[in-house]
Protein backbone atom coordinates (compact mmCIF):
# COMPACT_ATOMS: atom_id res chain seq x y z
CA UNK A 1 0.00 0.00 0.00
CA UNK A 2 3.05 2.24 -0.20
CA UNK A 3 3.46 2.67 3.59
CA UNK A 4 7.06 2.55 4.84
CA UNK A 5 7.34 0.77 8.18
CA UNK A 6 11.15 0.97 8.55
CA UNK A 7 13.74 3.60 7.77
CA UNK A 8 17.13 5.00 8.74
CA UNK A 9 18.51 8.51 8.78
CA UNK A 10 21.53 10.49 9.95
CA UNK A 11 21.30 13.38 12.39
CA UNK A 12 23.34 16.58 12.30
CA UNK A 13 25.43 15.22 15.19
CA UNK A 14 26.51 12.28 13.07
CA UNK A 15 24.30 9.61 14.68
CA UNK A 16 22.43 7.04 12.61
CA UNK A 17 18.89 6.25 13.75
CA UNK A 18 16.91 3.14 12.78
CA UNK A 19 13.11 3.36 12.97
CA UNK A 20 10.29 0.85 12.47
CA UNK A 21 6.53 0.48 12.78
CA UNK A 22 3.69 2.72 11.58
CA UNK A 23 4.67 5.30 14.22
CA UNK A 24 8.28 5.19 13.01
CA UNK A 25 9.67 4.71 16.51
CA UNK A 26 13.39 4.92 17.08
CA UNK A 27 14.57 1.35 17.66
CA UNK A 28 18.36 1.62 17.43
CA UNK A 29 20.95 4.38 17.36
CA UNK A 30 24.59 4.37 16.39
CA UNK A 31 26.27 7.52 17.66
CA UNK A 32 29.17 9.29 15.98
CA UNK A 33 31.41 7.77 18.71
CA UNK A 34 30.34 4.27 17.64
CA UNK A 35 28.09 3.59 20.62
CA UNK A 36 25.03 1.44 19.86
CA UNK A 37 21.78 2.09 21.69
CA UNK A 38 18.78 -0.25 21.49
CA UNK A 39 15.71 1.24 23.12
CA UNK A 40 17.65 4.36 24.03
CA UNK A 41 18.91 7.32 22.01
CA UNK A 42 21.68 8.08 24.53
CA UNK A 43 23.76 4.90 24.84
CA UNK A 44 26.28 4.99 27.69
CA UNK A 45 28.51 2.13 26.51
CA UNK A 46 29.47 0.33 23.29
CA UNK A 47 26.18 -1.60 23.40
CA UNK A 48 23.43 -0.24 25.61
CA UNK A 49 20.05 -2.01 25.73
CA UNK A 50 17.11 -0.36 27.46
CA UNK A 51 13.64 -1.82 27.86
CA UNK A 52 11.07 0.99 28.26
CA UNK A 53 8.49 -1.47 29.63
CA UNK A 54 8.35 -3.23 33.01
CA UNK A 55 9.09 -6.69 31.60
CA UNK A 56 12.45 -8.46 31.66
CA UNK A 57 15.20 -7.09 29.46
CA UNK A 58 16.86 -10.06 27.75
CA UNK A 59 19.54 -10.91 25.25
CA UNK A 60 18.70 -14.35 23.84
CA UNK A 61 20.98 -16.60 21.77
CA UNK A 62 19.57 -19.69 20.04
CA UNK A 63 20.43 -22.07 17.22
CA UNK A 64 18.79 -24.84 15.19
CA UNK A 65 19.50 -27.39 17.95
CA UNK A 66 18.04 -25.39 20.82
CA UNK A 67 15.00 -24.06 18.98
CA UNK A 68 14.03 -20.41 18.88
CA UNK A 69 11.16 -20.16 21.38
CA UNK A 70 10.97 -17.94 24.46
CA UNK A 71 12.37 -20.71 26.66
CA UNK A 72 15.13 -21.86 24.32
CA UNK A 73 18.84 -21.15 24.15
CA UNK A 74 20.94 -18.90 26.36
CA UNK A 75 19.89 -15.61 27.96
CA UNK A 76 21.48 -12.68 29.72
CA UNK A 77 18.89 -10.54 31.42
CA UNK A 78 17.69 -8.06 33.98
CA UNK A 79 14.43 -8.48 35.86
CA UNK A 80 12.05 -5.64 36.81
CA UNK A 81 13.21 -5.97 40.45
CA UNK A 82 16.78 -5.17 39.27
CA UNK A 83 18.02 -8.76 39.66
CA UNK A 84 20.38 -9.84 36.87
CA UNK A 85 20.83 -13.34 35.48
CA UNK A 86 22.82 -15.49 33.07
CA UNK A 87 20.91 -18.67 32.26
CA UNK A 88 21.25 -21.66 29.97
CA UNK A 89 17.62 -22.57 29.26
CA UNK A 90 18.64 -25.92 27.81
CA UNK A 91 19.36 -29.16 29.70
CA UNK A 92 23.12 -28.62 29.37
CA UNK A 93 26.04 -27.10 31.24
CA UNK A 94 26.70 -23.40 31.66
CA UNK A 95 30.42 -22.75 31.18
CA UNK A 96 32.51 -19.73 32.20
CA UNK A 97 36.14 -19.49 31.22
CA UNK A 98 39.23 -17.45 30.47
CA UNK A 99 42.20 -17.88 28.14
CA UNK A 100 40.31 -20.43 26.05
CA UNK A 101 39.73 -22.75 29.05
CA UNK A 102 36.56 -23.58 30.99
CA UNK A 103 37.21 -22.46 34.57
CA UNK A 104 33.74 -22.83 36.10
CA UNK A 105 30.89 -25.12 35.08
CA UNK A 106 27.32 -25.28 36.39
CA UNK A 107 25.59 -28.54 35.48
CA UNK A 108 21.82 -28.88 34.84
CA UNK A 109 21.49 -30.46 38.32
CA UNK A 110 23.06 -27.38 39.94
CA UNK A 111 26.50 -28.84 40.74
CA UNK A 112 29.37 -26.38 40.38
CA UNK A 113 32.75 -27.47 39.11
CA UNK A 114 35.87 -25.31 39.32
CA UNK A 115 38.45 -26.56 36.81
CA UNK A 116 36.53 -29.81 36.36
CA UNK A 117 33.95 -30.66 33.68
CA UNK A 118 32.02 -33.30 35.64
CA UNK A 119 31.71 -32.16 39.28
CA UNK A 120 30.93 -35.00 41.67
CA UNK A 121 29.29 -32.90 44.39
CA UNK A 122 27.42 -29.61 44.80
CA UNK A 123 30.78 -27.80 44.79
CA UNK A 124 33.80 -29.61 43.36
CA UNK A 125 37.14 -27.80 43.13
CA UNK A 126 39.98 -29.37 41.18
CA UNK A 127 43.49 -27.94 40.96
CA UNK A 128 45.06 -28.88 37.65
CA UNK A 129 48.55 -28.04 38.96
CA UNK A 130 50.57 -29.74 41.71
CA UNK A 131 50.19 -26.81 44.10
CA UNK A 132 47.96 -26.78 47.17
CA UNK A 133 44.22 -26.54 46.53
CA UNK A 134 42.71 -23.91 48.83
CA UNK A 135 39.45 -22.19 49.57
CA UNK A 136 40.29 -18.90 51.29
CA UNK A 137 37.89 -16.58 53.12
CA UNK A 138 39.00 -13.06 54.07
CA UNK A 139 37.47 -9.70 54.97
CA UNK A 140 38.44 -6.04 55.32
CA UNK A 141 39.43 -6.43 58.98
CA UNK A 142 42.18 -9.00 58.45
CA UNK A 143 43.48 -8.30 54.95
CA UNK A 144 43.37 -10.41 51.82
CA UNK A 145 46.89 -11.77 51.30
CA UNK A 146 47.81 -15.44 51.00
CA UNK A 147 48.41 -15.56 54.76
CA UNK A 148 45.11 -13.98 55.85
CA UNK A 149 41.72 -15.35 56.81
CA UNK A 150 40.42 -18.90 56.93
CA UNK A 151 41.51 -21.65 54.56
CA UNK A 152 40.19 -25.10 53.74
CA UNK A 153 42.70 -27.01 51.70
CA UNK A 154 44.42 -30.10 50.43
CA UNK A 155 48.18 -30.27 49.94
CA UNK A 156 50.34 -32.26 47.55
CA UNK A 157 50.76 -35.03 50.17
CA UNK A 158 46.96 -35.61 50.09
CA UNK A 159 46.71 -34.16 53.59
CA UNK A 160 43.65 -31.98 54.25
CA UNK A 161 43.49 -28.99 56.55
CA UNK A 162 41.19 -26.38 58.05
CA UNK A 163 43.24 -23.46 59.36
CA UNK A 164 42.57 -20.04 60.84
CA UNK A 165 45.57 -18.02 59.66
CA UNK A 166 44.79 -15.21 62.09
CA UNK A 167 45.83 -14.98 65.76
CA UNK A 168 42.31 -15.88 66.90
CA UNK A 169 40.30 -18.97 67.77
CA UNK A 170 38.87 -21.56 65.41
CA UNK A 171 35.32 -22.49 66.40
CA UNK A 172 33.18 -25.54 65.61
CA UNK A 173 29.47 -25.59 66.40
CA UNK A 174 26.01 -26.98 65.90
CA UNK A 175 22.55 -25.47 66.46
CA UNK A 176 24.11 -21.98 66.52
CA UNK A 177 26.22 -22.91 69.58
CA UNK A 178 30.01 -23.27 69.78
CA UNK A 179 30.77 -26.89 70.73
CA UNK A 180 34.54 -26.96 70.34
CA UNK A 181 37.13 -24.19 70.20
CA UNK A 182 40.82 -24.27 69.32
CA UNK A 183 42.49 -21.15 70.66
CA UNK A 184 45.41 -19.38 68.99
CA UNK A 185 47.80 -20.98 71.51
CA UNK A 186 46.59 -24.49 70.66
CA UNK A 187 44.29 -25.16 73.62
CA UNK A 188 41.18 -27.19 72.82
CA UNK A 189 37.97 -26.38 74.63
CA UNK A 190 34.89 -28.59 74.49
CA UNK A 191 31.86 -26.88 75.95
CA UNK A 192 33.97 -23.90 77.01
CA UNK A 193 35.12 -20.85 75.07
CA UNK A 194 38.26 -20.11 77.12
CA UNK A 195 40.01 -23.44 77.79
CA UNK A 196 42.63 -23.38 80.59
CA UNK A 197 44.69 -26.38 79.47
CA UNK A 198 45.66 -28.30 76.35
CA UNK A 199 42.30 -30.11 76.47
CA UNK A 200 39.55 -28.63 78.65
CA UNK A 201 36.11 -30.27 78.78
CA UNK A 202 33.15 -28.53 80.38
CA UNK A 203 29.56 -29.79 80.47
CA UNK A 204 27.03 -27.44 82.06
CA UNK A 205 24.02 -29.58 81.08
CA UNK A 206 24.84 -33.01 82.56
CA UNK A 207 25.33 -34.19 86.13
CA UNK A 208 28.51 -36.02 85.13
CA UNK A 209 31.26 -34.85 82.80
CA UNK A 210 32.70 -37.88 81.00
CA UNK A 211 35.58 -38.57 78.68
CA UNK A 212 34.99 -42.01 77.16
CA UNK A 213 37.40 -44.11 75.10
CA UNK A 214 36.04 -47.07 73.11
CA UNK A 215 37.02 -49.17 70.11
CA UNK A 216 35.64 -51.99 67.98
CA UNK A 217 36.55 -54.54 70.66
CA UNK A 218 34.91 -52.77 73.59
CA UNK A 219 31.76 -51.56 71.84
CA UNK A 220 30.56 -47.98 72.00
CA UNK A 221 27.63 -47.92 74.45
CA UNK A 222 27.61 -45.79 77.61
CA UNK A 223 28.98 -48.66 79.71
CA UNK A 224 31.78 -49.67 77.38
CA UNK A 225 35.43 -48.81 77.27
CA UNK A 226 37.40 -46.58 79.59
CA UNK A 227 35.78 -43.55 81.27
CA UNK A 228 37.37 -40.59 83.00
CA UNK A 229 34.65 -38.59 84.74
CA UNK A 230 33.70 -35.99 87.32
CA UNK A 231 30.31 -35.73 89.05
CA UNK A 232 28.44 -32.86 90.70
CA UNK A 233 29.98 -33.73 94.09
CA UNK A 234 33.40 -33.04 92.58
CA UNK A 235 34.25 -36.72 92.92
CA UNK A 236 36.45 -37.96 90.08
CA UNK A 237 36.83 -41.51 88.85
CA UNK A 238 38.60 -43.61 86.25
CA UNK A 239 36.63 -46.70 85.28
CA UNK A 240 37.32 -49.57 82.90
CA UNK A 241 33.95 -51.06 81.98
CA UNK A 242 35.59 -53.99 80.25
CA UNK A 243 36.74 -57.22 81.91
CA UNK A 244 40.34 -56.07 81.83
CA UNK A 245 42.96 -54.49 84.04
CA UNK A 246 43.70 -50.77 84.15
CA UNK A 247 47.44 -50.29 84.20
CA UNK A 248 49.60 -47.22 84.66
CA UNK A 249 52.91 -46.49 83.00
Amino acid sequence: NGTIFSSAYSTPSGSVNFLSGPAQRNRMVITNEGLVGIGTTLPQSFVHINNPSTTDTRIQITNDTSGSGLNDGFIIGKAPNNESYITNLENANLRLGTNGTDNLIITPSGSIGVNINNPQSMLHINNTSIANTRIQITDLNRGNTINDGLIIGKNTNNESYLTNLENTSLRFGTNAIDRMIITSNGFVGIGISNPRSTVHINDSNSSIVRLQLTDSNSGFNINNGLVLAKDTNNDCYLTNYQNAIVTGK
